[in-house]
């Protein structure tokens, strides 16, 4: 017996479990590593609850028949609750959809604070709130009553749907506009990032994360050709399983990448190359170049040390600028420096001077210790 069901189930659980785990690491690293938990991770929250739901129908539905041929379906009344259950489902992923890409466009709000993005996204925003709600109140009442949508298949059932035709056309509108937020995105953090300030693996891995909603739009686009599966009345559960296991793909990508692009704290916490900070990487940089300008020695100002290696740089004036950041603001310390804005960034640069001199015995330690400059 033919039975797509499974695979349906197979790609469900999967995303699932995933989802899962993602959704939490999100929480931890916004609440405990960021502590900055805001509308966006509340909203993948949310996400994750519909998720549930509609993993959930989509369980009911298989166990009655979604995914088998009619004729295969026993006993032949579980078509009813089979048909049911695909139709909540459907009208769950028009909620899950719209509530994942609020989330991205939230987040992508957060990082940016050039004004023309930030009125992009908001207008984003609004026609993605219109498109979900368009597209629900279409769906729930292309039937009258709402009840026929599943209970046409018996004979004694009386009531008007929608046009196999005007559902088509529904279902195109949907797809188009999903894919268009889907590309807009995927392509937003690469126009506004592109000349940010800082080091190209953390803005190529940045870029790379929130750029992966792209593949949600790919899957999207494989899914029209099955749209014309919608209000078949033949075999309605067989045709419909590829273009279900499609949009089970679709936001578990979608999901997996708005997790992603929010766990850069907690990759750079663990030490991930490519997700260190750019103050991180500043100071690097800076070691670097003091040790290739100043050769061996140990430079001591009160408890901080420097090891420079190579040669002697015993008579050399050395300044170290470090770049410190304060701790007024409520985000992690990147957030500002990815929207851009160094005034919001709190940013102060310290330069300590330094003289590098020989020491010959404990009382010359002693009283250059007590110079202004430090000594070695």
């Amino acid at each position: 017996m033919a039975n797509r069901g499974d695979k349906l189930m197979g790609a469900a659980y999967f995303f699932l479990v995933l989802c899962t785990l993602l959704v939490c690491l999100r929480s931890y690293t916004r609440a405990f590593v960021v502590r900055n938990f805001g509308w966006d991770d509340g909203l993948m929250v949310l996400a994750l609850v519909v998720y549930f739901i509609f993993v959930a129908f989509l369980k009911l539905g298989t166990h009655y028949g979604i995914g088998k041929h009619l004729l295969e379906i026993q006993p032949p009344i579980n078509v009813v609750p089979a048909i049911k259950y695909l139709s909540m489902f459907e009208m769950a992923y028009i909620w899950l959809n719209g509530i994942i890409k609020l989330s991205i466009s939230s987040t992508l709000l957060r990082l940016v604070v050039q004004r023309r993005y930030v009125y992009f996204l908001y207008c984003s925003m609004i026609a993605n709130i219109i498109v979900t709600i368009t597209s629900f109140c279409l769906f729930l009442l292309h039937c009258r009553p709402v009840a026929y949508a599943w209970e046409q298949v018996l004979p004694h059932k009386e009531g008007k749907c929608f046009s196999w035709t005007a559902l088509v056309v529904i279902g195109y509108s949907v797809c188009a506009a999903t894919i268009v937020l889907d590309v807009v995105y995927a392509t937003l953090p690469w126009i506004m990032f592109w000349n940010l300030n800082m080091p190209r693996k953390t803005k190529g891995a940045l870029m790379f994360v929130l750029s992966l909603g792209v593949s949600a739009a790919v899957v999207n686009i494989i899914r029209i050709k099955y749209v014309k599966t919608l209000g078949d009345k033949h075999d309605p559960l067989w045709l419909i399983a590829p273009a279900l296991f499609l949009t089970v793909i679709e936001v578990g990508l979608g999901m997996t990448a708005s997790c992603l692009a929010s766990l850069r704290p907690f990759l750079r916490k663990l030490n991930f190359v490519g997700f260190e900070s750019q103050n991180d990487s500043s100071r690097a940089n800076a070691k670097k170049t003091l040790q290739s300008r100043t050769g061996g020695a140990t430079m001591n100002r009160n408890s901080e040390v420097y090891q420079l290696d190579g040669g002697s740089a015993c008579g050399k004036n050395l300044t170290v600028t470090e770049t410190v950041r304060s701790q007024s603001g409520t985000s992690d310390d990147d957030e500002a420096t990815l929207a851009g804005d160094q005034g919001n960034a709190n940013v102060i640069k310290v330069t300590k001077a330094f003289s590098v001199r020989e020491q010959h015995s404990h009382a010359s330690s002693s009283s250059a210790a007590s110079s202004p400059h430090g000594s070695i």
